[in-house]
C-alpha cells in the first residue's frame, strides 16, 4: 500500500500520533507492506509514528521521495 501525504500538515500532538499509530496497528492485517511519503518538513513526527507501528508489528515505513517508496514496496523479502 502506497499512502502520499506529502500535501498533509501533521498536527497533531506527540500523544494524539502515538494513539493514532496504536489504533492502527491494532486494525490493520500484518500482510500489508505500506509506505507513506510524507514532506520532508514532518520527518520526526513521521519516524515516531513508524516506531510506533513497526514496535506493535506492522511492516511500515516512511519515505520522504516516492520512487524510494515504490522501489521498498516492491523489494522481495529474502530469508
Amino acid at each position: 500500500m502506497l499512502c502520499d501525504e506529502t500535501a498533509l500538515d501533521y498536527r497533531l500532538c506527540t500523544v494524539d500520533t502515538y494513539e493514532v499509530g496504536k489504533f492502527l496497528a491494532s486494525r490493520v492485517p500484518r500482510v500489508f507492506k505500506i509506505a507513506i511519503v510524507c514532506n520532508p518538513t514532518f520527518n520526526a513526527d513521521a519516524r515516531f509514528y513508524e516506531t510506533v507501528v513497526v514496535n506493535r508489528g506492522l511492516n511500515l515505513r516512511m519515505f520522504s521521495d516516492i520512487e524510494k517508496a515504490r522501489s521498498w514496496l516492491t523489494e522481495t523479502e529474502r530469508h
